[in-house]
């Protein structure tokens, strides 16, 4: 509807009504750095299983290595765990240069690791904060800009252009 407000004005409303906005910002930049060590210690965790994974491939470990690493950090090395830390350990050099950006949360960390580069960008380096963004939501984007299969069998990319205001919108829209 037209009356509704935008994030920004929904903000500078609240900012007029606070009683300590110093205090209150305090507590917002705490809550902001403990989101970032979060997701670094998932990225970190990340980085951990796709090591070992890697040296049991290469045969430096060999498979009882890798279920007895399994069995002490309680995860299954044929489950979606495994299959997303490995995940997030590939993208984790990414996501570190994006870390203000991305949301904290493990299985929405993974959905982005399954994105493609270019959609990555859209959403990521040329869009705002995405601190937000839900599992659902990154879906949502993540089909906006998902490869078409077309009659003669070849992948086609539609292009699309990812605005903050889109995203913004997506966003709100769900919240």
């Amino acid at each position: 509807s037209k009356n509704e407000l935008t994030p920004l004005q929904k903000q500078q409303r609240l900012i007029t009504k606070c009683k300590n906005k110093a205090v209150t910002d305090e507590f917002i930049q705490r809550y902001q750095q403990s989101t970032k060590n979060a997701i670094e210690h998932i990225l970190k965790m990340g980085e951990t299983v796709l090591e070992v994974y890697e040296l049991s491939k290469d045969g430096i470990l060999n498979e009882h290595d890798l279920n007895y690493f399994c069995m002490n950090v309680g995860i299954d090395e044929k489950g979606s765990t495994f299959r997303k830390y490995k995940a997030i350990g590939e993208n984790a050099d990414r996501f570190r240069e994006h870390l203000d950006k991305l949301p904290s949360a493990f299985s929405t960390l993974y959905e982005i690791a399954t994105l493609d580069a270019i959609t990555f960008e859209k959403i990521f380096i040329k869009g705002e904060n995405c601190q937000g963004l839900t599992l659902k939501q990154v879906k949502q984007l993540a089909n906006i800009n998902s490869p078409v299969l077309s009659m003669n069998k070849s992948i086609q990319s539609q292009p699309v252009t990812f605005t903050s205001a889109q995203i913004a919108k997506t966003v709100n829209k769900i919240n």
